[in-house]
């Protein structure tokens, strides 16, 4: 239920309503938003507890009060000016949630966690007794148009982060037990298990970016190798997949048997810990697929252009290669040429169809 209270007024102000870096940090942005309870049973025991400022407990509900009544100028009198921040807080959070809404992220907001609604209580609550909203239309993404500036923007943030997260490009020569042949195979393996898990194109691009990713941080033994990739393989999964890992807790052991019994899920548990942990979590690697969405996206390449171009290229010779496929193809128009600084021609007096495609740059 706290959980929950913690969303909705995320969803209220846009932004976190604890957002702190360490566990100390949360508890005296806790407190200075609640106040500090009279009794901290939940911290005795520890070898030094803290001493934090007297900040006297708050009701939430209050900031819903007429600005006149006695609630409200007592709410205002407690919170400014030592927590005045709190308050404006408290006046968003309001103009959003309203009267009602307040009353429940009160009673969510519970230090006391036998203080808190249970689940019940929170969907007979007046908050959501409000007439629904108009059936919204379901759209796929495919059916909302960016506009060119848009996507040119997404596209500069795909390049900042590739350069960012990017494996280095010498990583093979820090191994000692593994080559390059070794990766091709294991590759050639994670295809076979993305089919198996019918695991999408996508993340078995995550997949490969994170054991490579993965591989520049770390030396394996080629005994690891494949418990390396079927570990890349099952974190790609979890981040990109609508996979059964969010309806259940694990399925390191789905993976564990892919690879015939040769590693435990407590091995395959532990790498993961280790291999997100060189990440610092940073999943979100722009790959050959992100581009070549955005590519022909911007440039509005018939359905046909799409699967042939649908090839593992680097990033850098996929505009030049639909510019090519969709120019034999005559589906192309002035405009789209120099989308990306390119410029399309034919080469004269050839024996078969030759394309030049020259950069804009030089």
């Amino acid at each position: 239920m706290w959980t929950l209270g913690c969303l909705l007024a995320e969803l209220a102000l846009n932004e976190p309503l604890f957002e702190c870096d360490t566990e100390i940090e949360l508890l005296f942005r806790i407190f200075a938003f609640l106040g500090v309870p009279e009794s901290l049973e939940a911290i005795k025991g520890a070898e030094a507890v803290p001493q934090f400022p007297q900040w006297p407990p708050i009701k939430i509900s209050h900031a819903g009060f007429p600005k006149r009544s006695k609630e409200f100028v007592r709410l205002c009198k407690t919170l400014v000016p030592s927590r005045g921040d709190v308050l404006n807080r408290l006046l968003r959070l309001n103009a959003v949630l309203g009267s009602e809404g307040m009353n429940l992220l009160e009673q969510l907001l519970q230090i006391n966690p036998q203080k808190r609604l249970a689940a019940e209580s929170v969907l007979a609550h007046s908050f959501f007794s409000k007439p629904a909203l108009a059936q919204p239309v379901q759209l796929k993404c495919s059916d909302l148009p960016l506009s060119r500036d848009a996507l040119l923007s997404i596209w500069t943030t795909y390049i900042r982060n590739e350069g960012r997260l990017r494996p280095r490009a010498d990583y093979m020569g820090r191994q000692t037990s593994i080559n390059e042949i070794m990766r091709a195979i294991l590759i050639d393996w994670l295809i076979d298990v993305g089919v198996h898990f019918d695991l999408s194109q996508e993340t078995l691009h995550y997949a490969v970016m994170y054991l490579d990713r993965a591989l520049s941080e770390m030396v394996i033994d080629k005994s690891r190798l494949q418990l390396l990739g079927v570990t890349c393989m099952k974190i790609a999964d979890v981040f990109n997949e609508n996979s059964k890992e969010y309806y259940r807790q694990e399925n390191a052991k789905e993976y564990v048997f892919i690879t015939a019994g040769e590693y435990t899920e407590e091995e395959l548990l532990a790498l993961e810990k280790e291999i997100l942990t060189l990440m610092k979590f940073q999943l979100y690697s722009p790959t050959t697929t992100h581009f070549l969405k955005l590519y022909t996206s911007l440039i509005q390449i018939d359905e046909p252009t799409k699967i042939l171009s649908n090839v593992s290229l680097p990033h850098n010779f996929i505009v030049p290669f639909c510019l090519a496929l969709a120019e034999l193809r005559g589906g192309w128009i002035p405009a789209q040429r120099s989308c990306f600084g390119y410029i399309v021609c034919r080469v004269p007096h050839a024996e078969h169809h030759a394309i030049c495609i020259v950069s804009g740059n030089g």
